[in-house]
């Protein structure tokens, strides 16, 4: 997993402390953050991304699995974390909730319900 991120310090403050990844590596231009499975690694890039229409318009995005994803939005929400539902959204394969990160990114937490992720 690849993500653009325009400050060090904030995608660490981010990515590690809100998040909970733990910072694996770093060198001048890449961060590396253990994530579980493969590693989330940012990428500096000189400008963040722009705020799109994230529903209906062609987009990469981590999905982030977690077991209640209401609780881990409310979690998420307290620590200052924007979200683009105000409560979880059903979809085929379970509950979601999408955020921004401070760049601009969209990520997603999701449980499975149903099917597969």
């Amino acid at each position: 997993m690849m993500v653009f991120v325009t400050d060090f310090a904030e995608a660490k403050r981010f990515y590690g402390e809100v998040l909970g990844f733990s910072l694996a590596a770093e060198s001048a231009d890449r961060l590396e953050f253990a994530s579980g499975g493969p590693p989330l690694v940012a990428f500096r890039a000189a400008k963040p991304a722009p705020i799109t229409d994230y529903a209906n318009e062609a987009a990469s995005v981590f999905v982030f699995e977690t077991e209640d994803v209401a609780a881990r939005q409310a979690e998420l929400s307290s620590k200052g974390v924007r979200f683009l539902h105000q409560r979880p959204a059903q979809g085929a394969d379970g509950r979601y909730a999408a955020f921004y990160d401070p760049f601009g990114n969209v990520h997603e937490i999701a449980d499975r319900q149903t099917g597969v992720m």
